[in-house]
């Protein structure tokens, strides 16, 4: 249920733009506002994993939508204050995240990034170690790009068709 709600809030997100621009991986077929956009959010992405290597709540505070609706590699549903006080209480810590296979999908004043995230920590007392693959919505504000989605997924295999 929460995966079919995340993804409906992706697809609302992404439905107001005529179509979806292609991946930023491939040279020239966006428009150079589009990549402008790939750049500011690709920067964001790397400031956001050393905020969440350090615990940097204050980052989370800034760039996270008030309405910012996670949805965990658990299967959590969290809101912007229940996700910041896993980072304020220590229930969540990373000592390891490294991001790869990133594909960065600009609609205008939004840009949905995907990646294949490997991860060394700890949430609440259960280990969290392991790859998954993570999604996350950026929206351009008044004041700068906020993350209004999140979604993450555990890779159990590698082979699409199984």
């Amino acid at each position: 249920m929460n995966r079919t709600i995340t993804i409906a809030i992706i697809a609302l997100i992404a439905a107001p733009s005529a179509s979806p621009a292609p991946a930023s991986d491939k040279p020239g077929a966006s428009s150079a506002g589009d990549n402008a956009a790939v750049r500011e959010v690709k920067q964001l992405e790397e400031e956001l994993r050393e905020a969440s290597l350090k615990g940097n709540v204050a980052f989370f505070e800034a760039h996270w939508d008030d309405n910012y609706v996670r949805t965990n590699s658990f299967g959590v549903l969290l809101t912007k204050p229940e996700a910041l006080k896993n980072y304020k209480t220590g229930n969540l810590k990373y000592s390891r995240l490294e991001f790869g296979e990133d594909r960065v999908f600009p609609h205008g004043d939004t840009v949905v990034v995907s990646a294949r995230v490997t991860v060394k920590g700890q949430y609440e007392s259960m280990p969290l170690d392991g790859v998954f693959r993570h999604t996350r919505v950026w929206k351009k504000q008044p004041d700068g790009w906020k993350v209004i989605a999140y979604h993450a997924s555990r890779i159990t295999h590698d082979d699409p068709d199984e």
